[in-house]
């Protein structure tokens, strides 16, 4: 293992981790985020380690970190259906919610959905970035 796919590694990793545990802390438990920025963590540093050189590296670190901002949105998002199902059930037994917890959910269904379309925008910006980066150069013969 050379310096810089360490530092690649050590990188991309460490911002898998951040924008999965960012991502998902509002809607999951902090065990829950915590567990899945580690998950996410690993499987960049992994992408990365079996590169074969280091511009392949820093590519697949793109592609990983591209890659967390396109699914981990899409998980918090399923989050917090959960919770609005919880939500909807409390209000089926009979138990009235406040003014104030349906403007909070209305709140939080805005944030996840902007949190999603931002999560889309910007992982395929950095898909695009390491594919371009990943691929072999062109040599003209």
């Amino acid at each position: 293992m050379t310096g810089p796919k360490l530092t690649a590694m050590i990188v991309f990793g460490a911002l898998s981790f951040l924008f999965a545990f960012l991502f998902t802390i509002g809607l999951n438990s902090a065990f829950g985020a915590i567990a899945t920025g580690a998950i996410v963590a690993g499987l960049a540093c992994a992408f990365i380690y079996f590169a074969k050189s280091i511009k392949q590296g820093f590519a697949r670190g793109f592609l990983a970190l591209g890659m967390v901002f396109i699914i981990v949105p899409i998980a918090a998002l399923a989050g917090f259906g959960d919770q609005l199902a919880e939500t909807v059930l409390t209000v089926q037994d009979g138990i009235r919610i406040t003014e104030d917890e349906t403007a909070t959910l209305m709140l939080q269904s805005a944030f996840a959905t902007a949190g999603l379309v931002f999560g889309i925008i910007v992982g395929l910006i950095l898909v695009l970035i390491g594919g371009l980066m990943h691929r072999p150069p062109n040599t003209p013969t």
